[in-house]
């Protein structure tokens, strides 16, 4: 034991258990930690091939100690990098030792890992079975040129999560391949025109279902045309795709550019604004920008004539919940250190990126407001709730003719199943990125099963104060609305 105790993976887990501890210490629960990180260490002794033992420093198996709620056991353990026999009896016994003494620590620990839905016949429709408090929470950023980082602390405990970052730009924090260079370049350069179609959305709110829906509506329905692993991604000479701004640059900058562009597939793909321009028929745009910073508006920042936004948000919490399991340095997905409501706190008061979610919904619901005949408001729960009707309004807007069994045809071939099983069964190998990485749950009021009662009243009272006078509500599940 001294001997694995040395090990990367054993020294990761440790710290993890002790950063758990100190975040959850009414929680008793360091004594299960203990035994889960003992059978970790006894797992590994078994496991003596040079091989399997660099593999596992590589990727070592996670231990989820936040549990989603409804999960079947307490206790969730990712075998994709080790093998079923590599885990032994005493990796079980644990489990099960874990799972008892919470179900016995159960009331007094306090925990609630009933599902959202038996919670919810119990008590009505309100109900929120998260805990936590935003105001426990402190932000603390720092500032570069044309960078910022940014990390919360617990008041009480003084933990940190780990670091986002951001570029800045436009007065915005940004992903980090939009720099204030790039921003500014794209809005002078990327040049659109008559009958282009821009979905435009705040990330996390329904981009690529809409995407598929609008790209499905201009093919006629030929689902064969598109490729939802690359996110619908244009790629030179296909038509019914879609272009996102940020990949269009001058040839002689194209190295720079790829060098900030992460690895997604969508992203794989340069083209010069030549090659955009090219683009025989209807394009279809891709953008996050707030009205403020929209690209594809004329110097004195009106709509290009003749073009078509559609414009699609989601109610707050179910974005909010979206974001935080979205992948990459701009998001929290690094594992137990970044609690979930250390995140709604920088989402409520940051936002995810292009400012925050209230700014962005305001602006472009201001901009429909004054012209109606160039946006169309599509709300996400629309989409859930009845796909058919809310494919029916798009291809109404954007002029084309469907029949309500034309309609269903599309409905079919872009539910979020469909998309999965489309990008599942793509042979595109562009990159390694997990095929449907993009695509989660597309459900609407999964954000009951994390969010605590203060936590959404923090969010309503943001909701109040911000989008007063703008005749906009949500529907938020179980039968309630946000307005």
């Amino acid at each position: 034991r001294s001997e694995n105790t040395r090990t990367p993976v054993y020294q990761e887990e440790r710290r993890r258990a002790q950063d758990l501890y100190s975040v959850h210490a009414r929680s008793c629960v360091l004594a299960p930690v203990c035994v889960c990180e003992a059978a970790f260490c006894s797992e590994l002794r078994e496991s003596t091939t040079p091989k399997i033992v660099a593999e596992k420093e590589r990727n070592p198996p996670r231990f989820f100690y936040n549990f989603p709620p409804g999960a079947a056991d307490p206790m969730e353990i990712s075998t994709s990098t080790v093998s079923a026999a590599s885990f032994t009896a005493a990796s079980l016994v644990a489990a099960a030792a874990f799972k008892a003494l919470l179900n016995r620590n159960r009331n007094r620990i306090g925990r609630k890992f009933a599902s959202a839905a038996s919670l919810d016949a119990g008590k009505g429709g309100s109900a929120c079975t998260g805990e936590g408090s935003l105001s426990e929470w402190e932000v603390i950023e720092e500032e570069g040129k044309g960078t910022l980082r940014a990390k919360l602390r617990h008041k009480a405990t003084q933990h940190e999560t780990p670091w986002l970052t951001f570029a800045k730009a436009g007065g915005m924090h940004t992903p980090g391949f939009v720099t204030e260079t790039r921003l500014q370049w794209m809005k002078e350069n990327v040049k659109l025109r008559k009958g282009d179609v821009v979905v435009d959305t705040y990330p996390k709110c329904g981009t690529t279902w809409t995407e598929q829906i609008v790209l499905l509506l201009l093919s006629g329905g030929d689902a064969s045309q598109l490729d939802p692993k690359s996110r619908n991604a244009y790629r030179l000479g296909q038509n019914y795709r879609k272009v996102w701004p940020v990949v269009i640059a001058e040839k002689k900058d194209f190295p720079q550019v790829r060098a900030i562009l992460p690895p997604y597939s969508e992203l794989s793909t340069m083209i010069t604004p030549q090659q955009f321009a090219d683009i025989p028929g209807r394009r279809v745009i891709k953008e996050h920008m707030n009205r403020e910073h929209f690209v594809g508006q004329t110097k004195d920042g009106q709509l290009t004539p003749g073009i078509k936004v559609v414009y699609v948000t989601r109610n707050p919490m179910d974005a909010c919940v979206s974001a935080y399991h979205h992948p990459g340095t701009s998001s929290p997905e690094q594992g137990d250190a970044f609690p979930f409501p250390a995140y709604c706190k920088w989402f409520l008061e940051r936002g995810f990126a292009w400012g925050t979610w209230f700014e962005h919904v305001r602006g472009w619901r201001e901009e429909w407001k004054r012209n109606q005949e160039q946006v169309l408001w599509l709300q996400y729960e629309e989409l859930h709730d009845d796909l058919p009707k809310a494919i029916a309004k798009i291809a109404s807007f954007l002029g084309i003719e469907a029949s309500p069994e034309f309609c269903e045809e599309v409905a079919k071939k872009s539910t979020i199943k469909a998309m999965k099983k489309q990008a599942a069964a793509s042979k595109a190998k562009e990159t390694s990125e997990k095929p449907h990485v993009h695509l989660r749950k597309g459900k609407v009021g999964n954000w009951r099963a994390r969010f605590s009662e203060e936590m959404f009243a923090d969010f309503k009272s943001e909701y109040d104060s911000t989008m007063k006078g703008l005749g906009i509500s949500y529907n938020i599940g179980n039968g309630e609305v946000l307005a």
